[in-house]
């Protein structure tokens, strides 16, 4: 019990010796917001020059919103054309690998019929 009361003893003095120094700095808290509050001034929202910047910032992301669909646009469109042309490119080797192969084809098909002299 002895030590209950030293601890609640202890407790309250250091309540003491706080609540006073909160006090004064609560005061003084206070005493700027006064004064802040003495010294606020007007603010103009969305004045001329405010709504010229709206304006200004409103265009130029429209623009670039535009160019960015025109880069997307030209962008596709260039992959486009370069597969075609890969497609086109690859339809003439295949057709002139065809050639070659129907040329080969009748070439062994004229040595098959052909006769040898010693009758082989």
């Amino acid at each position: 019990m002895n030590n209950f009361t030293l601890l609640f003893f202890l407790f309250s003095l250091i309540n003491i010796l706080m609540i006073t120094p909160l006090e004064e700095k609560n005061q003084q808290l206070s005493e700027n917001n006064l004064r802040n509050r003495r010294d606020l001034l007007p603010v103009d929202l969305n004045n001329e020059e405010d709504l010229n910047t709206i304006e200004k910032r409103r265009t130029r992301g429209r623009k670039q919103k535009k160019s960015k669909k025109t880069k997307k646009s030209r962008k596709s469109r260039k992959s486009k054309r370069q597969n075609k042309n890969r497609l086109i490119n690859i339809q003439q080797q295949i057709s002139d690998l065809e050639s070659e192969i129907s040329a080969l084809q009748s070439q062994i098909a004229a040595l098959g019929t052909t006769t040898t002299p010693s009758g082989r």
